[in-house]
C-alpha cells in the first residue's frame, strides 16, 4: 500500500477566531479542514475549561492536512489571521492514503 507524506497543521484558538483560521487556510491552498469544538487544557495563559454558559471563551482546534509544498504558506496565513489572539499553532508529518485529497 502506497502512503504519501503530508503536513498536519493544528491550531488551537478561541472559537471566535475559527472562521478567520479556516478562511486563511483555504486562501493559502488548504483543500479541507476539521474543527474540533469545546477543548480544555492549560498553557501559558492558564487553564481553559470549555464552553461555559456563553461559549465566549471556548477553544476549538482546526486541523488541516496539506502538501508540504504549501505548509509554510498555510501556517503563515493562519498566524497572520490570529494575530495576537491566544492560540497554539504547530505542524507535524503524517502519512495519508489518498494523495489527491490533500
Amino acid at each position: 500500500m502506497q502512503m504519501f507524506t503530508k503536513k498536519k497543521i493544528e491550531v488551537v484558538v478561541e472559537a471566535i477566531y475559527a472562521p478567520r483560521v479556516v478562511e486563511a487556510a483555504k486562501n493559502a491552498g488548504a483543500k479541507g479542514y476539521t474543527v474540533l469544538p469545546n477543548l480544555q487544557g492549560s498553557g501559558t495563559h492558564g487553564d481553559r475549561r470549555g464552553s461555559g454558559l456563553s461559549g465566549a471563551f471556548e477553544n476549538v482546534m482546526v486541523i488541516c492536512v496539506v502538501d508540504a509544498s504549501i505548509a509554510g504558506a498555510v501556517m503563515t496565513a493562519i498566524n497572520e489571521a490570529i494575530g495576537d489572539a491566544i492560540g497554539v499553532l504547530y505542524a507535524s508529518d503524517v502519512e495519508v492514503l489518498r494523495d489527491e485529497h490533500f
